[in-house]
């Protein structure tokens, strides 16, 4: 059966308040993003540590810093095609991955779903979520998402990602596909795999280790997943 994207995003705004109360989310949902909208530029050298990545992505994660995510995310994704040794360049795509979640803006649409009563989610109002998790998914922030890549790219352990930072990388790379100022009504599962039939299959397997991480057994995930005919 073909679904409109209105139903992928309701599917969305559901699966996203289920997941949030199983796992870590919950500081992402309530950190204030004061410190990140303070900043006004921010340099990040090219060559930092494995270590050193970790820590300010695991700092922009806590502090719902994204334009501190994505100077992370800019100068990791140039320094990773530089590096050659496999454990260093699997730990600076692991910490890339991570801040491009925070780079991206998601979590505030999370934020403002999880406050929102979900029968009154208009197609306008989905309209509007989608714009906004499109304007985060530049192309530093997709090609970090696309270290995720199952069975080619890093494992969920070498990842370090939650459930939930799975989900929300798959709501974005989704997002990513849609065509600018298209109408959801007029987007579906079979528009969507045609446009972009990489980054298509990427969003499957992300929402597939979310699935996985989440134990499996996650009807509401489930739901979201048939959104992507899975």
């Amino acid at each position: 059966m073909r679904r409109s994207a209105v139903t992928f995003v309701s599917a969305i705004a559901v699966t996203v308040l289920t997941i949030s109360c199983l796992s870590s989310c919950q500081q992402l949902f309530t950190t204030s993003l004061a410190s990140g909208l303070a900043r006004t530029s921010i340099s990040i050298p090219s060559n930092l540590s494995a270590s050193e990545a970790a820590t300010l992505a695991a700092q922009a994660k806590a502090n719902g810093d994204s334009k501190l995510a994505s100077a992370l995310v800019s100068s990791l994704v140039t320094e990773i095609g530089n590096t050659t040794d496999p454990a260093t360049k699997a730990s600076l795509e692991a910490s890339a991955a991570g801040a491009a979640i925070t780079a991206s803006g998601v979590g505030s649409v999370f934020t403002s779903l999880s406050s929102t009563n979900l029968s009154n989610i208009t197609a306008a109002s989905a309209q509007s979520l989608l714009t906004t998790i499109q304007a985060g998914a530049t192309p530093n922030v997709l090609t970090a998402l696309s270290y995720l890549t199952p069975t080619t790219g890093l494992t969920t352990a070498s990842s370090g990602l939650s459930s939930t930072d799975y989900l929300m990388a798959a709501v974005v790379v989704a997002a990513s596909i849609v065509p600018a100022g298209a109408t959801l009504s007029s987007v579906n599962a079979a528009s969507l795999s045609t446009a972009n039939p990489t980054q298509y299959a990427l969003a499957q397997g992300l929402l597939n280790q979310a699935s996985t991480l989440a134990g499996g057994s996650n009807s509401l995930i489930s739901s979201l997943g048939s959104s992507f005919s899975i």
